[in-house]
Formats: C-alpha cells, structure tokens, sequence
C-alpha cells in the first residue's frame, strides 16, 4: 500500500468528516441499494434476447460480438444470481462457444464469469483459451490495443490505457479463477513498467499514454487530453494487481512501512481531483475497484462509496456506453462497495504522553480541578484550524497487503464478497463500528494518547474487537499491547485462547486437534472476547506472500473463524449498523433513574449495552435513562432526595458473569431498596449459570426468593400490554441451542407488584446490538425488546391487570 498518501487521505478523510460531514451526499440506505441492484438485475434479464445472449438482438457488430453478453453475465453473477439459473447459463454458453471473440474489453470482462462457476472442465478450457490470448495479445510494456491477437499476424488496433487495464483485469481474473493457471513473473513485470512510464507527471494517467523510446523520457500523445478520472483509476487498479503478484516479499522482514511512489502519487491525483457527482459508470467501476484494493475509505474529503450509492439510487445507471454497460458498472460499484468489512487497518501514531505538570502548579490544579481551567479554553478544536501535529509514524504498514490478502481469504472461505478499510483514531467509535474488528499491527512500543486510548475503549464498549499483531515476532509491541489492553479493559482476564473456545469448535473451519495452530492470546470481558493478540509466529507475514493459498493454511483458517465468531457468522453490508444514535429532536416524557449495582466483581461486563438502550428507549418510548453506578454496602442506592423526599433511584441492575458473595450489609440494602418501593432487575451476563445460581443462594440469606416464575405469554410484561413491544414469541442466540420461542423471563411479584424481574439468559450483551458468538441469550432485536417492556413498566407505561374484587 501506498504509505505516506494512506496517511494523509485518511487524515484528511477524518477532517473532512468532522468539518464537512464527510461529504455534500448522503449515504444510500441499504434498503435503497438492495432496491436499485434488484432493478438493475431484472433489467439485464429484461434485455436478453431469443438466443439467450445480450448481443443486440443479433445485430451488434461482429468486431464487438459477445461484449455486451459479457459485461450482463458478469453483473448478473457478480449481484448473486445463481449459476445455475438457465438464463445464466444460456448466458455462458454463449459465452463459451465465440471462438473469435475480437474485443479485449469484452475478453477481459468474459474472464470475469468464469470466477463464479463451478470448476467444470469446459469451464478450464475456457478461462485457459483467454489466459492464452492475454498472454498472446500485449506488447512489450504488457499493454493492450482493443482487439486481441488470436492468430498471428492479427491486427490489435491502436493501443491505448483503455483496454490496457481491461486486458490486465482478465488476465488477474484467470489467475484467480482457481484453475491452476499460473501467470509468468515477467508478464506482471512488463505491465507494471508499462502502467509507470505512461503515467504523467501530476499523477494522473491521460486516455492516450505512449510509452516512450528511450524509457527514461515520459511522452504523452500530442492529441491527448489531460489526466482523467476513469483512466487514472485504471492506472491505480492495475498498479495494485501486479504489486500483489510482484511484491508480495515487500515488509515481511519488519524494516519499516512500506511505500510505493507510483500508487501514491496516483491516489494523491485521485484526492485532489475526484469529483462526486460524475456518475459515469465506467468511472464509478474503476473507482470501487481502487476504493476495494487500496482499503481508502475517503478520497481527498469524499467517501467514495457513500458518492457513488446516492448518485446511482437517485439518479440512475448512466453511461455513454449503452444501458447495458452502464447498469452492469452500476451494480458492480453497488454490490461491491457495500461488501461487509472485515476488518479496520489502524494507521497510528507513536505519541508519548507528556508528563504531569509538578504538583502544587496551576497546570496540576486544572488538571485535577475541571473547573479551575480558564473559561477562555476551547472546549473542541477551531474548525479553521490544522490539527494539532501528530506523533511519531508508527510501524504499522509493514505489510502492505496483509490485511487485504486476508480479507480475500476470508472471503472465499465463507464465500461473501468483503472488504477491508484504513482508519485512525482521529475517527468517532462509532465509525470504525463499520468493520467488527480493528487491527493493530507493528513492531514498536505502542504509545497513545488519552484521546486516542479513550476512543479505542469506547470502540470495543459499543460492540467492537481489537485485534493486536506483533510484526515479527516483536517483544515490545506484544508487551506493550499487554499493557495498553490492561490499561483500557482492567477487569478483563488475558490467556491463550483454549481448545474448546466458540471460535475453534462452533466456526466453518474448526480447529483440528491434531494440527498446529497459531498462538492466540485473547481477552474476555467474561461474556465474549475484546481483544486478541497474535504475540508469536507472525501470521501476517504468511498473509503478506499470500501462503494461504495453500492447502490447510492454519494461520489464515483462524481469521476466518475469528470473523464468523466476531459477527456469528452473519457479517452487515456497509451502511447497514447495529448502532442507535440519540435523536436530539426528540423530548422524553419522563426519566427514569437506574442505579448500576456495583460490588467486588465484574459488575458491568458491558457498560456500552446501557448507552445503546439510553438511545432506543429516548428514540421509540420518548423515555429517559438517567443510569449511575452504585456501590452496594454504602447506604447510595436507599437514599432519597433532600427536597422531594422521594428515593434518588426507581430502579436498580445487577449482572454478573461469575459467581458472587454478597456482605451482609449489601443484601440488606437491596432488601430496603425493595421494600421502600424501588424494582430491581437481574441478568446473568453472557448466561452464566454460576452467577444465576449464586445470586439465588445470597438472595434467599435475606428472604428473597429466586428464581421467581416465569411469566406467561399472556402477562402485559411480555406481550407489551399495548403500548410496548409483543414478545410472546422471540428469538435466541445460536450458541443459547434452544429451541423454544417462548421468552424465559422471570418475576417476583409483591402485592401485585412486580418487584423482581429475573433472567437467566444474558440481557446485558443484547443491548450492546452486536451479533457474536458464543453468549446465552436472547439475541440483541429481542434482548432489547424484553428490556423495553420492563422500563416501561417501571415507568407506569404497561400496567399489570387489576386485582379482581372481592367476592362478599
């Protein structure tokens, strides 16, 4: 990858975000993608012909035969058309029978088709016969004119940037179409000295490059224009398929990030001059296709793919090609740029805290007094203003390709088109939430700011996993990760992940027992992991020379299981979060204050759960969450307001994930709480037994009976007495392994009030919202439901039915 511009687009990519909103468009909702690919798809069947090809009735010329047939089979597939589906396959018979087929642009699309079908011998032959003629048809700078050279003495027409990337594009196709095709070293060679050369001095790459004679002068054809969008893109997307055949050694050694001046000086053109509202097709193709390999989510201020989807759902398919061209390219941009995302890439910086001002000094008071410092200090950063300058550059680009060579992995094992992206901790949580794992990666001591480190801590709070790579088997990096999860996460246990954990026995690679796996140190909040650290072995350098793609590659295998455990194997398309941010336009009714039930213990596991219920209960019920933490044993939660007299908390939260003891003093207090009128609700988080079975034994110390009975289907509580959600029927986790769809809530009820709400399955991990693996519960939708109808009874919202009279 392309160092120092990486740095700088997601830089500036994160001012922008902050200054601008991003972008002038808006993001496609995936409703709205999902429609306009839906359309696209039935309006390439709609335009296929008698024959079963897309050739213009028959009529389209015999020089560009077979291209629109490619280009829609292509789509079809690439959108998720079953192969299978007699249209499609007319499609590829087509397809398979030109033996003449002149157009490289069609060849290289037609290459593409043969990536989706099952590896038949006819389906060999076919992608050997376009292997050949690629080989075949480039000159000696591994450029392409527009027609291929099937026999000697053919004529390949003028050669252009055009169909040059067009023929390298069907020449990675074949490699990668598992056929057992391997493509000469010198042909990838020859096309990267041909895409350099032609390429101009801003940058950019002109529709008519000449490589010039001698190599060392840059020639550009008199006739050319400047610079373009779409062949600059090309330039770039084909820079970075020969540096994956070509450089695959780059960094395995650990000596620095890696830089290559060609792809960067092409990406800085595509920053500064890429325009948002050019929805040419061609364009829009060429931009997801350096947008996917680069892992840029931002060119220059513009989220490329958030562009993209607005001017497609809104304004169409367009190209100058033909409606067929053009709606192929715009089901391509759609249905590739909204692929999930693996994983973020954190680009980093070393930055040492400064030390603490001398005690007894007016910087130490405001340090330790908010409100000693000056009114005059900025409470954000001018936006006029740079931002402060960043620390030292940090090691983390030593592999180049790591994470996207991984990322290709995983996505043919699970057989889901992914991506990957780049990010800093200049971003909010919640967008790095885009992908469900963040990466760390180097080979240097990590240092972070207090900023930066709360960012990371309020990232895994909402949901997410850091993932920690020591660069070559690095020492200080794998200790200092140690410190820095210590630090972020203090009441979270570190060992080797065991044997028998969720995402070696429950994931479509399971760990064999008899092979040697990867070191993995995890850490778990004792209801699911936050963070991993490859400390040994160094996977990333196998990912980095693309070793997976052997046979049982363990050190990619675990990374596929680490990402299906990380979204239980249900990965979100871009755009498509779990996250409920507050609506401000909203005025809550009333409030309800919540004491969290703190004791010596791992209390609040997922403190980020109660955030995302503050926001959906604000949001849906127009309700108010006013949650603190509590000590128990200290008299807080009993006590009432000096002025109203009233109790300070209505209602209180006890989770757990472990066994627990309660001091006397503690049981008594919840006891008062009760009876003064408070309610109290129980979870065991993740579904721990122990801590279920725990609190029945201290709370019968006390009188208190548990577990309470369940509630019925019929009890307001669960069916949400009409004015809350129905959830009579839900719907569990996997990893629960139940069957039943009827909700297991329990409740003591005194005086026909219900006092005690009790669940043995985890509600405290379903209201963060993330899908994971390996947790007892309800699933998130439900999880919050359930919790919904309990504030609401607390608020007086839902009712219990009235107590019948008394016969005389």
């Amino acid at each position: 990858m392309a160092l120092g511009v990486a740095r700088k687009l997601a830089w500036v990519g994160t001012l922008a975000a902050a200054l601008w909103g991003a972008t002038t468009a808006r993001a496609a909702t995936p409703e709205q993608v999902d429609a306009a690919i839906k359309k696209g798809v039935a309006f390439l069947y709609s335009q296929q012909n008698g024959q079963g090809n897309w050739e213009d009735g028959g009529k389209q010329d015999d020089v560009y035969r077979g291209g629109l047939t490619a280009l829609a089979t292509y789509g079809l597939l690439a959108a998720g058309e079953p192969p299978r589906d007699p249209r499609i396959q007319k499609g590829v018979n087509y397809l398979m029978k030109i033996q003449d087929m002149k157009c490289i642009y069609g060849i290289g699309m037609r290459a593409q088709v043969w990536q989706f079908l099952p590896l038949t011998e006819s389906v060999q032959r076919a992608a050997k016969r376009d292997f050949d003629i690629f080989l075949k048809s480039c000159d000696q700078f591994g450029r392409y004119g527009y027609f291929a050279k099937i026999n000697p003495g053919d004529n390949v027409g003028n050669i252009h940037n055009s169909p040059s990337q067009y023929g390298v594009l069907g020449m990675w196709a074949c490699a990668e179409a598992g056929v057992g095709l391997e493509v000469p070293k010198d042909y990838w060679k020859k096309v990267e000295t041909g895409w350099k050369i032609c390429q101009g001095p801003d940058g950019g790459w002109r529709y008519q490059s000449v490589p010039p004679k001698p190599l060392a002068v840059r020639m550009m054809d008199p006739a050319s224009e400047g610079a373009t969008g779409t062949l600059t893109a090309a330039g770039i997307a084909s820079l970075f398929i020969t540096q994956d055949y070509l450089r695959a050694s780059d960094g395995i050694n650990c000596t620095g990030n890696i830089t290559n001046p060609s792809l960067e000086a092409g990406l800085q053109w595509m920053a500064k001059n890429f325009d948002p509202t050019w929805s040419e097709g061609y364009f829009l193709y060429g931009v997801e296709r350096i947008g996917v390999a680069s892992g840029l989510k931002y060119f220059g201020k513009h989220d490329w793919y958030q562009s993209g989807s607005d001017l497609l759902v809104n304004g169409g398919f367009n190209s100058g090609y033909g409606p067929i061209p053009g709606t192929t390219w715009g089901i391509l941009f759609l249905v590739r740029g909204r692929a999930p995302v693996v994983m973020n890439k954190l680009n980093y910086d070393i930055t040492p805290e400064p030390p603490p001002p001398p005690p007894g000094t007016p910087a130490a008071l405001a340090a330790t007094n908010p409100a000693t410092t000056p009114a005059t200090t900025p409470a954000t950063k001018p936006a006029n203003k740079e931002p402060a300058p960043r620390g030292v550059e940090a090691p983390w680009n030593e592999r180049p390709r790591d994470v996207a060579n991984i990322t290709r992995y995983i996505s043919k094992k699970t057989e889901n088109l992914l991506n990957w992206q780049i990010v800093n901790l200049e971003s909010t949580p919640e967008a790095l939430l885009e992908a469900p794992i963040l990466y760390i990666s180097g080979n240097k001591v990590l240092e972070f700011t207090a900023d930066e480190r709360g960012v990371l801590q309020r990232y895994v709070q909402r949901g997410g996993i850091i993932l920690g790579h020591a660069d070559g088997d690095s020492t200080a990096f794998a200790s200092s990760f140690e410190h820095l999860m210590k630090r972020l996460f203090p009441n979270t246990t570190a060992r080797e992940l065991p044997i028998d954990h969720p995402i070696y026995t429950n994931q479509s690679l399971r760990r064999p027992r008899d092979m040697a796996w990867p070191s993995l140190t995890g850490w778990t909040n004792g209801v699911r992991e936050v963070a991993f650290l490859f400390a040994h072995q160094d996977p990333a350098k196998q990912w980095q020379m693309r070793a997976h793609l052997a046979d049982k590659a363990p050190f990619s295998e675990v990374m596929v299981d680490i990402f299906q455990y990380a979204v239980d194997k249900k990965p979100r398309v871009k755009g498509d979060t779990y996250l409920v941010q507050a609506n401000p336009a909203v005025k809550d009714s009333t409030t309800i204050t919540l004491a969290r039930l703190a004791y010596k213990g791992n209390w609040d596991p997922e403190p980020g759960g109660w955030v995302q219920f503050g926001n959906i209960l604000h949001n849906t019920k127009n309700l108010g969450l006013d949650v603190q933490a509590v000590p128990l044993g200290e008299d807080k939660l009993t006590a009432v307001d000096k002025k109203t007299k009233k109790p300070l908390y209505q209602f209180a939260h006890l989770t757990g994930t472990a066994a627990v003891k309660f001091e006397d003093k503690q049981l008594a207090e919840i006891k008062a709480f009760l009876d003064a009128g408070g309610m109290l609700i129980i979870d065991s988080a993740g579904g721990s037994s122990a801590f279920a079975n725990s609190v029945s034994s201290e709370f019968a110390r006390v009188e208190l009976i548990l577990p309470p009975p369940v509630l019925s289907e019929t009890d307001p509580l669960i069916n949400g007495g009409g004015v809350g959600v129905d959830c009579s029927k839900v719907s569990y986790r996997p990893w629960a392994r139940l069957t039943t769809r009827k909700p297991r809530l329990r409740a003591q009820t005194t005086n026909n009030r219900k006092v005690i709400f009790f669940s043995e399955d985890d509600l405290s991990a379903g209201l963060v919202g993330n899908p994971i693996d390996g947790i007892k519960g309800y699933n998130p939708v439900w999880a919050t439901n359930l919790m919904t109808n309990i504030m609401l009874y607390a608020a007086g919202k839902i009712k219990d039915p009235a107590a019948p009279a008394t016969q005389p």
